[in-house]
This record gives structure tokens, C-alpha cells and sequence, in this order.
């Protein structure tokens, strides 16, 4: 027999063998296509064969939604069905099983139909009543582990905190032994799995504690930072004493110290400035500040340094931390050349009525804007510029519009600060970057102004923003007239020969106020109104600003606004003198 004879033989029967194995895949997959492959199990029972109709009817019988039982050490806890809201669904849960394994690879491998299969029950569970009741379950359950610490009582007696255990609830983990137990139709309690943290010490280390804060018991550091100091007495110092070899309190130490650079550091700021019309000179308002950066990573090493050292039998010590300090970009030898020679723009409102605590407040605010310089190309930021406005920076609680309505808030009246800036940004012809009108129409924005001229902020997500693109800096400078309820801003610089004009006030839509709304107000005496707010009608308004500069436009805009109806507002008297 010739190799040509051996090969077509050869061929043939790899042909044959091939065809074979086709024929017994197609007539696998013929017969099971309706029905679930061997060694296939629904929970523990055995499903091999089955149709989906009778699948189907087997979940109906055996596996009917459950309530949840859990448990730890002597607790008990059930979950209905009806608050989780589980549902089992047969037909899923068939229609998975069916095609387990059914897949050509699956078909071809002999292995595959000899393979133990684990069909899941399909189900649906509400995700937001599990994840409530499981963390219902892990607050009841969670006990927070207290660190060792070493105190200094009153009577100077030391105390070691020898620490405690806490345990949590692996909420992840309780998930899926949920999941697991309901795919797989589990119906027995399920342990709830707790985690254990141990941050006791033991009575060497509480005895090694004991004698380090001896050591401390008459020691003082005193702390400091360019101009900054600080002391820290036995009080502060032997709570540091850490617990392992001679160590101190890690994040104890850490936090110290994020603390002092919160207190300690700062921005550079820069000069600000005064301009003087009789001079046409800029002179010094406020000097300037270098920026001042604690290097933390650096002080947690130096203060770990100067314990040991305090704990050497050295009463007292002297920490300088170190620190990056930083140059403000304009400084007092910088006056002459800034550019500012010139009045650019102008800006005023009047508010008549206010009260006396509003008055106050558009008074500081104005005052932490006045004199401050923006360079060239550099953006105006209101928010920033007048800073935090809260009662600890000095404001005082007077009426503002919260949610529709007039309440007592801290720092009420700063919005006329913001819309008079507004204006004298406008007609020195810059650009508005931001800026969000009212919601409503304030009578005061309108004593002196149409509809529409004002600008609202809200820190940090409203903002009144403006860009200072003339070739110079720009000064701006507030004067504050509280007997008269008056507010201006002056901008200068030096002229580009812009331009700006304001026309084309439009009003429209306008709609009718709510009914009137009577406050009350412990600044006045009892019996007295006040009326703080004449009801405005809602309205659409609109105003168009033009800029232009050798007869060509540079900045041309229509600014909107949309305000809502406004009730009139009273004030009621509840001060009984």
C-alpha cells in the first residue's frame, strides 16, 4: 500500500470520526434543547431532565418567598418578605436552568454534561429597604473600640485608659450570605458576620505609660511659626504618650497638627491699596501679607523629637516648625507702577427702610471689599473677596430670601453690596463673567434703579464675577453713607477709552403678589409693625449693555431676569422692652 492509499484512508476515517461526533452533538443538543442538562440541581434537588413547565411548577411548590431569620450570639432578628419586598420568579429561574451549560463548547464536551450544575432561584428584592434594614442592623450591633489613653486629671493624678474592643457588622458580607442563602432556597438562620477590633493594652504597657507621663507631669512646649505661638501644657502633652516602644499617638499627633496649620496658615495677600483724588496717588491701605504654608509631614517628625526630649527630664522646650512661606504679588514698593491714575466706572444704590441690622452688615461688607486691587487679565470674585459671611465673622442676623420666604439669616443685606458692585462694573464697561438676578423683585434694588439692575450671591454656588481686561490694574473703592442708607463704588485705573452704555429697560409678564405676610421681629417693640417689603408684582425684565471703544464694539450683551411674585412683608414687634 502506497503513502496516497495510507493518506485517503487516513483522511476518510478523520471525515467519518468528525461526522460521528456531529451527529452525536446535534442529537445532544436535539434532545435537551427543551430540557435541563444531567447532574443539574435547584437548591438540593435534582432537576435533570425536567421541562420548564415542570421546573416551573416545582419552584411554585418548593420555594415560596421567606422571611429572613438572623442571628448573633443570643439576638434574633426577622426580615418579611413584605418589607424587603422579595418576590421569587419561577419562570426566570426555568428559563436559567434550561440553558445551563448549553452552549456548543458545553455540547461537544462529554465532561460538561457529567459536571454537578447549581442552578440559582431567581428573585427581586427591593435594594433600598435591604440596604436600610441592614444598616438599622449594623448600628444596633456596632460598638466603637476607645483607644488607650494616657490623661492628666484635675488633681494632677495620671490615668491610663487601657482601651476596649469594638465590633462592626461586614455589611458586604452579610449581603451576599443573603444573596446566597435566597439562590440557593436556604431557609435556615443566617449569622451575621461581625468583625472584632481589640485596641486594649496590656498591664506592662499601661505600667510603661504611667511612668513616661511622670516625666511630662511639669513639662511645657511652646510652640511657634513665623509670627504664631502657641503653648501646650502637661494637660495637652502626656495624652500624646503612644503605647508601643517609647512611641507617641500617630494620628493623635497628626491631627495637633492639621490643627495648628488651619489656625496658622495663610494666603499671601497682597497690598490694597487707597486712591487719593487730591494727589491722583495710590497709597497704602492694608500692607501686604506673606503666605504662611506649616510643612506637617516635617512638624510631625520635629514634635515627635522634642517630646522625647521633654521626656528626657527637660522641663520646657521650644518647637519653631517649619514652614513655606510664600510673596504676595504686589507689595508697597510695586504703588508706582500699577496705573492706577484714573475714575473708570461708577456705581450706586440706595435702601431706604432697611433696618438697622441689614445697614450694619452692607456696611462690613462693603468695608471688605474697599481698596482691594485686581490686576490685569485677573477675574473679580465677590464671594471671595468679601469672604465667609457668617456671625463669627461679625455679621449679624437681619431678613433674607430663603425658599420663597423672608427669614432671619446671617449676614442679610450683603446682596446690596453685590448689586451695587454690579453697576459700577457695568459702567465701567467690564466684563460680567457671573451673575444671577433675584428670584424676586426687593423694593430696595428699585429706589434708585429700573427693574433687573441687580445681582444676587449665594457661597459658594452664586457667585458675581467680572474680568478687569484694561491694561492696567484696577482700584475699587467704596463709600458708605449709613445715616442716608446710600452705597457707592468707584473703580480706577486708567482709561482705555471704552465706552459703556446701559439703554432699552424692558418690563413684561408681570403677574400679581401673594397675599401679604406679617413677621414676627424681636429687634422691635411689642405692638409695633413695620413694613419691610411693598408687594411687587412678578414680572419678566431686561436691559441691554453696550461697550465700545474708537467707534467698535468690544462687549455688547442683554442681561435677564425672571422674578417671581413678591408679598408684602411686615415686621410685628415681639420685643417687650
Amino acid at each position: 500500500m502506497n503513502f496516497k492509499n495510507i493518506l485517503l484512508i487516513t483522511t476518510t476515517s478523520l471525515l467519518g470520526l468528525i461526522l460521528l461526533i456531529s451527529l452525536i452533538t446535534l442529537g445532544i443538543l436535539v434532545y435537551y434543547k427543551p430540557r435541563v442538562l444531567p447532574n443539574s440541581y435547584l437548591g438540593n434537588q435534582s432537576i435533570a431532565n425536567l421541562s420548564t413547565t415542570q421546573i416551573e411548577q416545582l419552584v411554585k411548590s418548593n420555594y415560596q418567598p421567606q422571611a429572613i431569620e438572623l442571628i448573633y450570639q443570643d439576638q434574633s432578628w426577622t426580615w418579611s418578605t413584605e418589607q424587603l419586598g422579595l418576590k421569587i420568579d419561577p419562570a426566570a429561574t426555568a428559563q436559567k436552568a434550561i440553558n445551563a451549560g448549553k452552549t456548543w463548547q458545553g455540547y461537544q464536551s462529554l465532561t460538561q454534561l457529567q459536571t454537578d450544575k447549581q442552578i440559582p432561584i431567581i428573585y427581586s428584592i427591593n435594594q433600598t429597604a435591604l440596604a436600610s434594614a441592614s444598616a438599622q442592623l449594623a448600628d444596633h450591633l456596632w460598638m466603637p473600640a476607645i483607644e488607650p489613653e494616657v490623661t492628666l486629671t484635675e488633681n494632677q493624678e495620671i490615668h491610663v485608659q487601657t482601651g476596649s474592643q469594638g465590633q462592626s457588622v461586614d455589611t458586604d458580607k452579610l449581603i451576599q450570605l443573603i444573596d446566597h442563602h435566597l439562590a440557593t432556597g436556604d431557609s435556615s438562620p443566617i449569622t451575621i458576620p461581625v468583625t472584632h477590633t481589640d485596641l486594649r493594652i496590656t498591664q506592662a504597657q499601661v505600667n510603661q505609660a504611667a511612668q513616661r507621663a511622670t516625666k511630662l507631669q511639669t513639662a511645657q512646649l511652646t510652640i511657634t511659626a513665623d509670627d504664631q505661638t502657641l503653648t501646650w501644657t502637661n494637660q495637652q502633652l502626656i495624652p500624646l504618650i503612644g503605647f508601643e516602644d517609647n512611641s507617641y499617638r500617630t494620628t493623635e499627633l497628626q491631627q495637633r497638627i492639621a490643627q495648628l496649620a488651619a489656625t496658622w496658615d495663610r494666603p499671601a495677600q497682597n497690598a490694597i491699596f487707597k486712591f487719593d483724588e487730591s494727589t491722583k496717588k495710590v497709597k497704602e491701605f492694608h500692607p501686604a501679607v506673606s503666605g504662611l504654608a506649616i510643612d506637617q509631614t516635617g512638624a510631625l517628625t520635629q514634635l515627635s523629637n522634642t517630646l522625647q526630649q521633654l521626656e528626657q527630664a527637660t522641663s520646657s522646650a521650644t518647637l519653631a516648625l517649619e514652614y513655606t512661606e510664600t510673596k504676595p504679588d504686589i507689595t508697597i514698593d510695586e504703588i508706582n507702577d500699577l496705573g492706577i491714575k484714573e475714575h473708570i466706572g461708577h456705581g450706586e444704590s440706595k435702601f431706604v427702610g432697611s433696618v438697622s441690622t441689614r445697614l450694619f452688615n452692607i456696611g462690613l461688607a462693603s468695608t471688605r471689599i474697599n481698596g482691594t486691587i485686581i490686576p490685569p487679565g485677573e477675574t473679580f470674585s465677590f464671594n471671595a473677596g468679601v469672604g465667609e459671611i457668617t456671625a463669627a465673622t461679625g455679621y449679624k442676623q437681619s431678613l433674607i430670601i430663603k425658599n420663597g420666604r423672608t427669614v432671619l439669616g446671617d449676614g442679610g443685606g450683603v446682596y446690596q453690596v453685590s448689586t451695587t458692585l454690579f453697576r459700577a462694573a457695568l459702567n465701567a464697561g467690564l466684563p460680567i463673567d457671573e451673575r444671577r438676578a433675584h428670584s424676586f423683585r426687593v423694593s430696595y434694588y428699585e429706589q434708585d434703579a429700573p427693574a433687573g439692575m441687580d445681582s444676587t450671591v449665594f457661597a459658594p454656588y452664586v457667585d458675581l464675577k467680572f474680568t478687569n481686561d484694561t491694561p492696567d490694574h484696577i482700584l475699587i473703592q467704596t463709600t458708605y453713607d449709613q445715616k442716608d442708607a446710600f452705597l457707592e463704588f468707584d473703580l480706577y485705573g486708567t482709561s482705555d477709552g471704552r465706552i459703556a452704555v446701559v439703554d432699552n429697560h424692558q418690563l413684561w409678564d408681570q403677574t400679581p403678589p401673594p397675599p401679604d405676610l406679617y413677621q414676627d421681629d424681636p429687634s422691635l417693640p411689642t405692638g409695633q409693625v413695620k413694613q419691610v417689603e411693598r408687594a411687587i408684582w412678578g414680572a419678566k425684565a431686561s436691559f441691554d449693555w453696550k461697550v465700545t471703544r474708537d467707534g467698535e464694539t468690544i462687549h455688547e450683551k442683554t442681561f435677564y431676569s425672571n422674578f417671581h411674585p413678591w408679598q408684602a412683608v411686615y415686621l410685628r414687634g415681639t420685643d417687650p422692652v
